[in-house]
């Protein structure tokens, strides 16, 4: 416990623990692959779906012998208690929590091509794209940070 009655961990880089949404791939892949590089625990929350894009940084972690330091754990943001789930694991796993990065996010290319090539008029964009774009986009990282708040505030 820290003076102000918080619990610290062991911050050093080699115990870092950082939970990466939609690190299966794109820049979510590339962020996952940089921190396990750099000596970090990294915890890739991706959806179900993406369980064969997860193998390719499995494989490259145990290429790199670093696979202890690597957990999946499929997850979709827009499900509080999938968030919940993700940051539990990773305290079972790893101990603790010291970082999230929200990059779980659907593209502009996945509601109906508004911004490149032929536009569509935004009136033309399916409801219900436009409404998962704002749960996955907006209330998933809200739900994440959610949980993994109160881990890092008892942690100091």
């Amino acid at each position: 416990m820290s003076a102000t009655g918080k619990e610290r961990t062991d911050s050093s880089q080699s115990n870092v623990v950082v939970i990466v949404t939609g690190g299966a791939r794109g820049l979510g892949r590339a962020m996952t692959l940089a921190l396990l590089r750099g000596g970090k625990r990294v915890v890739v929350a991706d959806l179900p779906e993406s369980a064969a894009e997860v193998r390719e940084p499995t494989g490259i972690a145990a290429q790199d012998q670093s696979q202890d330091r690597l957990l999946a754990v499929e997850c979709n943001v827009t499900q509080w208690e999938q968030c919940q789930n993700v940051v539990n694991k990773a305290i079972d796993r790893f101990g603790t929590v010291h970082g999230l990065v929200n990059n779980a996010g659907v593209g502009m290319q996945d509601i109906g091509n508004v911004l490149v090539g032929k536009r569509k008029p935004f009136y033309e964009v399916d409801t219900n794209a436009w409404r998962n774009a704002i749960e996955v986009n907006v209330n998933g990282p809200f739900l994440m940070a959610k949980a993994v708040a109160p881990q890092l505030v008892r942690q100091g």
